[in-house]
């Protein structure tokens, strides 16, 4: 459910300096991550990227469709958000199922990162106290002048021990969830611990410097 909402290009300002790199991670604060998509200003309104009031928001959704090569008119979800709680698109048109509930093509490889092992109230009142597993990516880059060189997102490196057509098992792809096998290589290259659930940027290769 694109709109004009979405944004290509994330501006912001640092101070004068000599900087030899870039961090940022991929989430969304937590004292936004739980908030009612339903009344949320843009773009935390945004539903395809939002589980439920307990796990809150998908940092990122990337759906891809098997069976079709780069050039030959693919179709591709990408939607993402940064810790400043602003979505960000990939610029790719979407194709493909999500869960809840919904239909979910056999033929789509799901990659959705999120919170996961939320606690709150039990009447569901979305007073979320805590995740165990926040899986909130981190991303350093070394070598980066904004001058000079772009930040590219590498489908091709993050699903590099992935095996695209085979399910495992649980949901075709990682969603996030501890017991789907084909998580931990996923979470690993968006910069999370697939262990613990906690920022990791040592092996992560999803974003690369060019």
């Amino acid at each position: 459910n694109g709109t004009a909402d979405m944004n290509t290009t994330l501006r912001g300002t640092a101070p004068d300096g000599t900087y030899t790199g870039i961090k940022l991670k991929i989430g969304v604060p937590f004292a936004l991550n739980h908030a009612d998509v339903a009344t949320a200003p843009s773009p935390l309104n945004l539903s395809g990227l939002f589980w439920n009031w307990n796990g809150g928001y998908k940092f990122a959704r990337i759906d891809f469709k098997i069976g079709m090569t780069m050039d030959g008119g693919m179709s591709m979800d990408g939607g993402m958000s940064t810790d400043s709680g602003m979505a960000m698109d990939s610029g790719m048109m979407m194709d493909g199922g999500m869960e809840g509930g919904m239909v979910m093509p056999a033929d789509t490889f799901f990659i959705h990162l999120g919170s996961t092992e939320c606690a709150g109230a039990e009447d569901g009142g979305g007073n979320v106290t805590s995740c165990a597993r926040p899986n909130v990516g981190e991303v350093s880059l070394s070598g980066f002048d904004p001058f000079q060189k772009t930040i590219l997102l590498d489908y091709k490196a993050l699903v590099a021990a992935s095996d695209l057509e085979t399910n495992g098992g649980g949901a075709p792809g990682c969603m996030s969830e501890t017991d789907d096998p084909e998580c931990p290589a996923i979470l690993t290259r968006l910069g999370v611990n697939p262990t613990t659930g906690q920022s990791d940027a040592t092996n992560q290769a999803f974003f690369r410097v060019e």
